[in-house]
């Protein structure tokens, strides 16, 4: 059996087992919630967004020196 079948029939056994997507979607559930709480640490994020891609675009472009 090649590999691709193997990864076939093992991603849909997995896929179907209740206890691995009952792990997933907690660990899913935590990652949301940390993404929460980091986002609160900043007052606002949409500007320190824009002030991090300017910031970015400076290196890009000053690469050379």
């Amino acid at each position: 059996m090649n590999n691709l079948k193997k990864f076939l029939l093992k991603s849909e056994d997995i896929s179907f087992d209740l206890k691995h997507r009952k792990t997933i979607n907690f660990n899913i559930g935590k990652y949301n919630e940390a993404v929460l709480k980091g986002k609160k640490q900043f007052e606002n994020i949409d500007s320190l967004r824009d002030i991090a891609s300017s910031k970015k675009q400076e290196a890009i472009e000053n690469l050379d020196t």
